[in-house]
């Protein structure tokens, strides 16, 4: 009985987060809008009105309503907490569990709340790039973190790459053409990296280093068509380790240019 009681209070506080605080077998939030990763996020021309309804029980399932001109889905997917992404091809609704990456369920509306498809996700949407939806599983619980791009229009897996460092939390993916680029750091070992992926190759690069066990990354890429600017923060287990600077890359070759700490 103990661990309802615990994933109840764990809903509250995220749920709390958004001004909303559930009573015990029903919440109801407005909104729940995912923040993207790119700036591709053009909606549909038609506005859609959506809510969100978590019901508890057995098992927590999710209710999304959608409404645009005379047409109103009603849609239920698996899991405690909904959100949604509008991108220019539909809305994507989706689920999943407070602290992890891996999604729940999702499914996918076309610009006429038409059901495109529904299925379980691999991780977390983050955003829609170069005419896919980017997911990303990274969190402290994952040995590896991986980025999957989906197809809009039926929801298959176009393509999925996963870093070979141990525990690498990601923190920015660039889908640009036929190359993805990601950066992110290790938990275990404090290092930053920026990967390029680029057909059948992938090229990694050292960006810098806490030296020890992650509490907090942040690393952003900027990419431009001949340059990369990667700005990072990592936040040492002690607290006496804890690097933040930005460095310069050539897009190409991947050489860095150079490399500035920021001071305190």
């Amino acid at each position: 009985m103990k661990e309802p009681l615990i994933l109840v209070l764990i809903l509250l506080l995220v749920l709390a987060g958004t001004g909303t605080v559930p009573d015990r077998e029903s919440s109801r939030t407005s909104g729940g809008d995912s923040t993207p990763l790119g700036k591709e996020t053009r909606p549909c021309s038609n506005p859609v009105g959506i809510s969100i309804e978590t019901t508890g029980g057995a098992e927590y399932l999710t209710h999304f309503k959608l409404s645009g001109g005379n047409k109103t889905v009603n849609l239920t997917l698996a899991g405690p907490v909904g959100k949604y992404m509008r991108t220019p091809g539909g809305i994507l609704v989706y689920t999943f569990y407070p602290g992890e990456s891996r999604g729940s369920e999702g499914a996918f509306l076309d610009c006429n709340l038409s059901v495109l498809w529904k299925r379980k996700l691999p991780a977390l949407p983050r955003g829609y790039q170069n005419g896919s939806i980017v997911l990303v599983l990274s969190d402290e619980y994952e040995p590896r973190g991986c980025v999957y791009l989906l197809n809009p229009s039926n929801g298959e897996e176009k393509f999925r790459f996963c870093p070979d460092e141990y525990k690498f939390y990601i923190t920015d993916v660039r889908v640009i053409g036929n190359e993805l680029y990601l950066a992110g750091a290790s938990l275990a070992s404090g290092d930053a990296f920026i990967y390029a992926v680029r057909g059948r190759k992938t090229r990694k690069v050292f960006v810098a280093s806490a030296g020890e066990h992650l509490l907090g990354v942040r690393v952003h890429l900027i990419v431009g068509d001949e340059k990369i600017k990667v700005i990072y923060s990592l936040s040492g287990w002690t607290g006496n380790a804890d690097v933040s600077g930005h460095c310069i890359f050539w897009r190409k070759s991947l050489i860095k240019v150079g490399c500035e700490e920021h001071g305190d």
